[in-house]
This record gives C-alpha cells, sequence and structure tokens, in this order.
C-alpha cells in the first residue's frame, strides 16, 4: 500500500451481514429424485404470484421413458412444528389420504375430464430420517392451466374458450354423477390438454364416498370465487344447494373470468358499498339479497358492454342463470320452471358445444345450426 492512500472505514451501522439461509423444507427438495415406477424429478415448478392456494404443497414435473407428469408433493414439517403436532398430523394425513382416494375412484370411475393420477409414493430424502419424509402423487400432465395458456395467446381466442367451458360443464357433470362436489374450481384448477381441458386439484372436493376435514368448511375453497351466500354464512343444510350449487355458481365464475378477465365474487362486490362487504356486515343474507340482485344486475350489464362476442346475449343469460346471488335461483330456468334438478349440467354442455363448434367452424368459414 502507498503511504498517501487513505483507508475508509464503514461505519458499523452501514455494514449488513446476509440473512441466514432459510433452509428448504422436504417437499422442496425433490429434484433430482427418482420416484415410484422409475419416474425422475427434472424440473420444480414456481408458483404464479396471481395463483392461489397450495401453500402446503409444492408442484414438480417428472420424467420418464420420454414422458412427462405433474407430481404433487407435500410434507410433515409445518405440522410436526406446531403447538399441537398430533392433531396437524392427523389433519394433513387424513387430507393427502382423501385427494388420493378420491382421484383414483374417479379414474376408475372413467371420468375422463378430470386429471387422473398415475401413480402414488413416500420418499425419505434421507434414509432413517423421519422428518425428511415426502408424500407425492404423480398426475398425468396438461400444457399448462387455463390463467397460463390465456395470458400466451397473441389475441383471445373465443373457440378455445368455449370448448374450456364445455369440458368443465362435462367434468363438472361428471363429478355430480359420483355424487362429488369439486368446490374449488377456478382457473388455476382447470388444466389444458392439447384437444381439451380438464379439472384438476380434488383436495377441497366433497364426497358423499369418502369424508373429508373440509366437510364442516363454510367455504371449502378459494374465498375469491366463492358464492356469496358462504360468505355470509348462510350456509343451506341441503348438501346439493350448499356443495353442488357452489360448482355452478364456479361455472358461471368461469365464465365471468373468460369474457371480463375478474371472476364474479370480485366483480360482484366491486359494485356494491364497502359497508355491505361480508367481513364488515352483520345484516343478514335474505335481507342483502335486493342489493346484491341491483349489483348482479349492474355486473352482467357491464360484462355485456364490454365484450366482443356476437352471441354475447347468450352468453350473459348463461352467467345470470349460474351465478345468481340466490341459490334457489340459480342453475337451469328450465328446471327450476318445472321442479326438476336445477344444477343439471345438460342444457349447460350443449349450449357450450354449439357456441364452441359455432366458433371453430367459423376459423373454417362454416357455419352450424342451432341444436333443439
Amino acid at each position: 500500500m502507498k503511504e498517501d492512500e487513505k483507508i475508509e472505514l464503514i461505519p458499523a451501522r452501514f455494514v449488513t451481514t446476509p440473512a441466514p439461509a432459510v433452509p428448504k423444507k422436504p417437499r422442496e427438495s425433490l429434484l433430482g429424485e427418482t420416484l415410484y415406477d422409475g419416474w425422475t424429478v427434472t424440473q420444480q415448478l414456481s408458483k404464479l404470484k396471481e395463483a392461489t392456494g397450495s401453500h402446503f404443497s409444492c408442484g414438480y414435473i417428472a420424467e420418464k421413458d420420454g414422458k412427462k407428469a405433474f407430481v404433487k408433493a407435500v410434507d410433515f414439517i409445518d405440522a410436526l412444528t406446531d403447538e399441537d403436532p398430533m392433531k396437524q398430523l392427523g389433519i394433513l394425513t387424513a387430507a393427502f389420504n382423501f385427494e388420493r382416494d378420491l382421484c383414483y375412484k374417479c379414474r376408475a370411475s372413467g371420468l375422463n375430464k378430470i386429471v387422473h393420477p398415475i401413480a402414488h409414493g413416500g420418499k425419505h430424502l434421507r434414509e432413517g430420517d423421519l422428518l425428511s419424509r415426502v408424500e407425492y402423487i404423480i398426475f398425468e400432465r396438461g400444457t399448462g392451466d387455463v390463467r397460463s395458456h390465456l395470458a400466451s395467446m397473441k389475441s383471445f381466442d373465443n373457440a378455445f374458450a368455449f370448448r374450456s367451458l364445455h369440458n368443465i360443464s362435462v367434468g363438472i357433470s361428471q363429478l355430480h354423477s359420483v355424487d362429488v362436489a369439486h368446490q374449488d374450481i377456478k382457473p388455476s384448477n382447470v388444466v389444458v390438454f392439447d384437444k381439451s381441458s380438464k379439472l384438476a386439484d380434488l383436495g377441497r372436493a366433497s364426497s358423499r364416498m369418502l369424508k373429508s376435514q373440509y366437510d364442516d368448511y363454510q367455504v371449502a375453497g378459494d374465498c375469491t370465487y366463492a358464492p356469496p351466500e358462504l360468505l355470509y354464512n348462510s350456509i343451506d343444510p341441503d348438501w346439493l344447494y350448499r356443495r353442488i350449487g357452489c360448482d355452478v355458481y364456479h361455472l358461471g365464475s368461469m365464465v365471468t373470468f373468460f369474457f371480463s378477465g375478474t371472476p364474479m365474487t370480485p366483480l360482484l362486490f366491486s359494485l356494491i358499498d364497502a359497508i355491505f362487504h361480508p367481513d364488515v356486515c352483520k345484516e343478514s343474507y335474505d335481507a342483502l339479497k335486493p342489493i346484491l340482485q341491483n349489483a348482479f344486475g349492474q355486473a352482467i350489464a357491464k360484462i355485456k358492454s364490454e365484450m366482443e362476442l356476437k352471441d354475447k346475449a347468450e352468453v350473459c343469460e348463461i352467467i345470470k342463470e349460474l351465478c345468481n346471488p340466490d341459490p334457489k335461483q340459480r342453475g337451469d330456468s328450465k328446471n327450476i320452471a318445472s321442479k326438476q334438478n336445477p344444477f343439471a349440467m345438460t342444457r349447460y354442455i350443449s349450449r357450450f358445444n354449439y357456441l364452441a363448434s359455432k366458433e371453430e367452424l367459423k376459423l373454417m368459414g362454416k357455419e352450424i345450426a342451432r341444436p333443439i
């Protein structure tokens, strides 16, 4: 060092030490591991900032013989560090077993619009270390979910939107045929495959075949997409209206999302005074229905005014039926009038198929006759 060089001392208050690295949890450490039947984990999936849920699981891509699959991994670290570890272990174990068993039952029932499991298992990342145990389910893999698929499009594709809604309504009908309500239908839980879309993630489902810890939840799925009556603690004791009716609302909310970019529930609440929002309002749901119905009418008008689609009147009519804030007026209007099952998907499957086929044929310069 030269004599004329000066040493500048940095005051201690400006010296920062790097924060210690947070150790990865077992479920976050599967990359490179070989799972059941030779599936090798090759990629860890990052969670999109818009995505919700999956706080206690981690997603991966696994490969085998040139094929790829999706892996959902869970561990028990969070339970073991809880104030009541035995209780939390029971909850996590029951939740994992419920989803695994229900997925296999759906596969056995031939529900082809539900993402199927391929295999499942458990793995100790460190031999003999129970805390390193990871449980996983390997699922068939699509090209992404609806949200990411729409984000990748250069321009909105009406044919894709209607075909996806047709597939979703078929998937809902298939689940309902075996007495299962999904309860968490949202863009991130609809997986896109080459020629179809399928419902994924049955972790919050309600089944008459299997007991779920979420059966007693006021809102089993994501509150952002929940029917308004559940957010106001208006719980119908009838499983049909409470659970199946929730799926019907979610289908309407998916229509709203496709053609407005916003699910129905946040759109609805954006049109009413904050004093009537469920987190502060103490009024009964019956007392609030006129306010919600008025906002619902405004929401439909807003969607219609912003929609660039020849069939927008029909689309808005579908939304009006599926998302009615009054659960007793929700669903197929013809079935409601004739006192049949209001939540039957038959007409919606037909209507979405017609709208999808019409848009698909339009791309080929052809037309299709409207179904009777």
